[in-house]
């Protein structure tokens, strides 16, 4: 058989997790720069702290580092589920059963 329409599945899981960490990526980026860590800082202190969802210790730098960890994570998972995609992709004519387990796999990634 083709397999056509798991090669097509599994190629746009790969493009899509692809785009995944170029926005995780310009998101940690961003985070960084000065002028967004002022604006945030203000908006946060405006806005969000007197809010009852976030605790009042919170802080604007504590937020933007757990931004950047959130980046960081993201990142990785998503280059983990990319790999396992791609073993997928080399599996599929062959192994169907372990093609399939990994799609999944790197699917709820």
């Amino acid at each position: 058989m083709k397999r056509t329409i798991e090669y097509t599945l599994l190629i746009l899981g790969a493009i899509f997790s692809l785009i995944g960490i170029v926005f995780a990526f310009i998101i940690k980026t961003f985070s960084k720069t000065p002028e967004f860590k002022s604006e945030f800082e203000k908006s946060f202190n405006e806005q969000i702290q007197g809010s009852p969802d976030v605790p009042s210790s919170v802080t604007a730098d504590q937020m933007l580092n757990g931004f950047s960890a959130f980046g960081n994570f993201a990142i990785v998972i998503l280059i983990i589920s990319i790999l396992l995609t791609v073993v997928a992709i080399v599996f599929v004519k062959k192994q169907r059963i372990l093609s399939g387990v990994l799609a999944v796999i790197a699917g709820l990634m």
